[in-house]
């Protein structure tokens, strides 16, 4: 191939791609060692919107994603292993790489790559005859069992892995991951945007299930590799839309010397929208400050709600030993003690002014 020419990357082979990251100066940064994630974007395609007033416009945009993974930074450095997935678009455009990159110490970088082609197909690869695995599968939290009951709109979790590489192309047909509810009474075609790599073959799909209605429903999980091989899991579950968030947990996250104290749910409503209530009282049961938060979970994990250490006349609590619990819902709003989830009651110590 001529090294002037843009690079070709062919379906079902294996390329590595070398970067760095850069300092201010435009040095390589040989002070930044963490991880790289990449995801690889197919051929740039054409697309044609009716427009205001029916007017027809033409604009382009990435292709589906082909690939995601994760690799190592070391002194600034790192390979991005890439392994292709049989079924690509076919378009000879341009492609596109983006790559993001957190230090250990919490820096972060970012870049993308455009001048190469997605195109053809690599036929010397020996094929691969080993299945993925779908290593776990649950709704809302590891606590799940099989016919458990959930709410209405819950989170399909699976931990997947493969011994080469999983298939995230949607471009061939019959061949990405898929959800179908109920024997294909509805059926997610847009499993692969909801994967979330942990290596270069393995990664977790987190995919917010519809509005589903309340009843016994079945659902089955299918995924790829790239190279046709596939791997399936079925799971039932009871649906109920009255269903309260489980809370498993409750803790707050204040050091000694602290001019604030954050309170965190550990729950089983997934990226859901919750409405947080955290109470403090002192130790004879009085309450000296109450505030509620709604935000979007970090997964298992909630917004936190935020205490500046100050009663509810603005004044700075003494030091000594308090208590504290919550309440959670998922429609928002102050605590009232209905169709919300109360949690046992902890103790937090906080230092004197």
């Amino acid at each position: 191939m001529d090294r002037n020419e843009p690079p070709v990357i062919e379906a079902r082979s294996e390329v590595i791609v070398s970067g760095y990251v850069k300092d201010a100066s435009g040095a390589v940064d040989q002070t930044f060692c963490g991880k790289v994630s990449s995801t690889l974007y197919d051929a740039d395609e054409s697309v044609v919107s009716e427009g205001r007033g029916g007017s027809r416009f033409t604009f382009d945009r990435h292709g589906l994603r082909l690939f995601a993974g994760t690799d190592s930074v070391h002194d600034g450095r790192f390979d991005v292993k890439i392994a292709m997935p049989a079924d690509i678009s076919g378009n000879y455009r341009q492609a596109a790489l983006t790559l993001f990159a957190e230090a250990t110490d919490g820096r972060c970088a970012a870049g993308k790559l455009r001048n190469f082609y997605v195109y053809g197909t690599d036929d010397s690869v020996e094929r691969d005859t080993v299945a993925p695995c779908i290593d776990q599968i649950y709704l809302n939290h590891q606590s799940f069992n099989n016919g458990s009951k959930v709410n209405s709109t819950p989170v399909l979790i699976a931990c997947i892995s493969d011994n080469h590489a999983l298939n995230l192309s949607q471009a061939g047909v019959g061949q990405s991951m898929m959800i179908s509810i109920d024997n294909g009474a509805i059926v997610c075609n847009d499993v692969p945007s909801y994967y979330h790599p942990v290596t270069v073959a393995s990664g977790s799909i987190q995919y917010p299930l519809p509005v589903l209605d309340d009843g016994w429903h079945t659902l089955t999980l299918r995924v790829w590799d790239t190279d046709g091989n596939s791997a399936i899991s079925t799971v039932n579950f009871i649906v109920d839309h009255s269903l309260l968030p489980a809370v498993y947990d409750i803790y707050a996250s204040s050091a000694p010397d602290s001019q604030k104290a954050l309170f965190y749910l550990v729950h089983d409503r997934p990226d859901a929208a919750l409405s947080v209530t955290v109470a403090v009282y002192d130790i004879m049961g009085r309450t000296v400050w109450i505030n509620t938060s709604v935000g979007r979970s970090d997964m298992f994990t909630s917004c936190p709600v935020e205490w500046d250490l100050t009663d509810m006349g603005g004044r700075h609590v003494p030091r000594g030993i308090y208590l504290y619990r919550a309440w959670v819902s998922e429609h928002g709003g102050v605590a009232s003690g209905v169709g919300e989830t109360a949690t046992p009651t902890r103790k937090i110590a906080i230092s004197g002014n």
